[in-house]
């Protein structure tokens, strides 16, 4: 009983969805820098790194974040969820994107937005290209995650061995910034090591 529900609103939202993110990536950006971390369902990992130091540094940024029904996103930052208008709207608009997973597949990075790839570990295990066989998932899971990875601007890698499982297994052949993960600054910073110290 659900699924032609679920179908039918999948007919009609879908086209509008497109349209209206199409329409956004068109016009002028907005300014607005979009953060995501774990497709919303939290404010960490490296992203929340950079909005931590953005904020910290006095950067005069305006930011939103994308959350989960629960989740509030930090002071300041325009919420918002995942797939709705207001998200459409914004990323389409929006001067950078900082993520640590893909942003939907059928999504075009706006050729003047700047999108952030963090990702959200050290590749200790085989990844996409690298693996034998996808296990899993569908038949055009490859295909789809391979479009996305085109769309990166940059990179982040916490080490030069990182760097080569991420060509290997993405087969990205884009800009990398080796500077370790903004996730794990706290746990080196001066306040940390006068802690540890004492």
């Amino acid at each position: 009983r659900r699924r032609p529900v679920v179908a039918l609103r999948a007919l009609v939202r879908t086209p509008i969805e497109r349209a209206v993110f199409g329409l956004a990536r068109v016009l002028p950006r907005s300014g607005v820098v979009v953060f995501e971390s774990n497709l919303g369902n939290d404010l960490g990992d490296s992203p929340g790194g950079i909005h931590r130091a953005l904020v910290a540094a006095g950067v005069p940024a305006r930011t939103a974040w994308v959350v989960r029904p629960g989740i509030d996103a930090p002071a300041g930052s325009t919420p918002l969820t995942r797939l709705s208008l207001r998200y459409l709207w914004t990323t389409g608009r929006a001067s950078a994107w900082v993520t640590n997973q893909n942003m939907p597949s059928w999504m075009r990075r706006p050729s003047a937005t700047f999108y952030l790839q963090t990702w959200h570990g050290t590749p200790l295990k085989r990844m996409l290209h690298d693996l034998d066989s996808v296990v899993g998932r569908d038949a055009g899971y490859v295909s789809r995650v391979d479009r996305m990875i085109g769309e990166w601007s940059l990179l982040l890698s916490p080490s030069p061995w990182a760097s080569e499982r991420f060509r290997s297994a993405f087969g990205y052949r884009g800009e990398v910034l080796e500077v370790g993960y903004p996730r794990n600054d706290a746990l080196a910073d001066d306040t940390t090591a006068s802690r540890v110290e004492s």
